[in-house]
């Protein structure tokens, strides 16, 4: 026996080390597996709150992720960094079980986007998200994702605008009031009406199109307030109903 083991020895004698019992073991194991499981339904739910958000944009992603509409949605732009931040806690926990260190991190994260997108799905089916979304609706700072979508679509000199139909002219043209409660002439005898919509007082709706002198806004294409033409306000894929828009005071 070398000097080093006779030392070891020596001291797990005086010191009178016991090995640690496997139930120890199994029970940190087992928590970690929990820590685990309980962080990928959090981040499935916090996927499906940044669903409930990006659902309702409906303005292609090139023109979403460039400069202002990615940035003036704060809940959103705080739900990603929450995202992001629980997918490393789950990849480290993870790390730190009993076989874990087996598998490659790119593994562990595509397994991670796969489950987080199926429960995403599953509690977006649930309506939970726009429910929580709309209980939040008066706290302070809170931007809910209505008012998010507004935000992105209240931007005339970028060819979007949002509001309501207060009049209807001939061949189709109409005035909207924004959310600012700025009128605008829209011009639309050449746009494409989406999901069978109709101009009618009251209605609320998107444009897209063109920016022309002064309030005029020569419109390309017009889509339903909400992004499947449901109620107003309720943006989740499960509120759909038989509308063809939404008005006010609904």
């Amino acid at each position: 026996m070398t000097k080093l083991s006779e030392k070891i020895v020596k001291e797990i004698k005086d010191k009178t080390l016991k090995p640690t019992p496997l139930w120890k073991f199994r029970i940190k194991e087992s928590g970690r597996w929990l820590s685990v499981i309980a962080l990928v339904i959090f981040v499935g739910f916090i996927a499906s709150m940044i669903w409930l958000f990006t659902s309702g944009i409906d303005i292609g992603l090139s023109a979403w992720l460039s400069g202002r509409p990615f940035f003036s949605g704060r809940a959103l732009a705080l739900l990603l960094v929450i995202l992001i931040f629980g997918a490393v806690a789950i990849l480290l926990d993870i790390r730190k079980t009993k076989h874990g260190y087996k598998y490659k991190s790119i593994i562990i994260l595509i397994l991670i986007v796969v489950i987080g997108l199926f429960l995403a799905s599953v509690f977006a089916w649930s309506g939970l998200p726009g429910r929580l979304d709309k209980s939040l609706s008066g706290a302070p700072l809170y931007q809910t994702s209505e008012q998010y979508m507004i935000s992105v679509w209240q931007q005339p000199s970028e060819g979007r605008l949002i509001g309501e139909i207060v009049s209807v002219g001939n061949g189709g043209d109409f005035t909207l009031r924004d959310f600012n409660n700025q009128e605008w002439q829209i011009i639309a005898s050449q746009a494409v009406w989406r999901h069978n919509l109709e101009a009618q007082v009251g209605l609320k709706i998107k444009v897209s199109g063109t920016l022309g002198n002064g309030n005029i806004f020569e419109a390309t294409d017009i889509r339903p307030y909400s992004p499947s033409g449901g109620s107003c306000g309720q943006i989740q894929s499960n509120s759909i109903n038989k509308q063809k828009g939404c008005r006010m005071g609904n």
